[in-house]
């Protein structure tokens, strides 16, 4: 019922065009003690819309465990404790690359692997963690020859920009078909020389207020990532007025339902 009625409010409308991701690889709907699991994540890349992948990218979260030392798949330090190894993640998402790669021809799939914030005596194992898992997940997109973009996000843009200066970053383009990015979050203040490709917004900030600024964005090239919890007509609403490349969500179908078929290309 609250799927019908939320396309049936903005049924006059427009749509924008975008990708739909995949919120803290859980997107089969909003239930927040599932984020960055493993059941979770398998469900989300087993989605389908009219026989192909549903969704055409997936968000992975990792955090440092101090207790354990470790590199997880996990939201928080709550998760960190009993969550999986973060390669785990990216294994899994590898196989799906491999798995989807004879139902999607020319169609890209994006990875948003967010860096959870910490230490600044741990940014090297972070960003090591970061850059095996890129590792895994680029060996399937050779393997398959599937036009893959890894995205790098922290709240922490010190983060990101420690992943860029280490001799391991493979730099924008990895490949022919292989890339990479770096995001931030909209009010956040990255360095002066880290080349930034896109920006992460909560629809509820996306208001008359904002629009110069994300304005300016679109004139300087730089992506809008429009992330929501439970989708309502407000989040529609701030979807078409920001016009996004991507949303970033937890109800994978039902904005997929709305969006329509994924964007040829953008």
């Amino acid at each position: 019922m609250k799927r019908a009625l939320l396309l049936l409010a903005v049924v006059a409308c427009e749509r924008p065009r975008a990708y739909v991701l995949c919120h803290n690889a859980n997107c089969t709907g909003s239930d927040p003690s599932r984020d960055d699991t493993m059941p979770a994540l398998r469900e989300s890349l087993a989605l389908r819309w009219n026989r192909q992948p549903l969704i055409d990218g997936i968000e992975l979260d990792t955090f440092w465990d101090m207790a354990g030392e470790r590199c997880t798949f996990a939201h928080d330090a709550g998760s960190a404790a009993v969550a999986v190894l973060a390669t785990e993640a990216a294994n899994e998402v590898a196989a799906h690359l491999r798995e989807t790669a004879s139902l999607v021809g020319e169609r890209p799939f994006f990875i948003k692997h967010e860096m959870k914030p910490t230490a600044p005596s741990r940014f090297d194992a972070h960003t090591d963690c970061a850059l095996d898992m890129f590792d895994i997940i680029a060996g399937a997109a050779v393997e398959t020859d599937r036009r893959v973009t890894v995205f790098f996000e922290s709240e922490d843009p010190r983060l990101v920009a420690h992943l860029v200066g280490r001799p391991r970053y493979p730099g924008s383009r990895a490949g022919e078909r292989l890339q990479t990015g770096l995001v931030v979050p909209f009010n956040a203040s990255p360095p002066r020389d880290l080349a930034i490709d896109a920006v992460t917004i909560e629809a509820a900030l996306v208001t008359p207020e904002r629009q110069a600024a994300l304005r300016e964005l679109r004139v300087r090239d730089i992506d809008l990532i429009v992330w929501m919890y439970d989708a309502d007509v407000a989040v529609l609403d701030a979807i078409e007025d920001a016009r996004p490349k991507f949303v970033n969500t937890n109800e994978a179908a039902l904005l997929r339902e709305w969006l329509g078929s994924p964007p040829d290309d953008l």
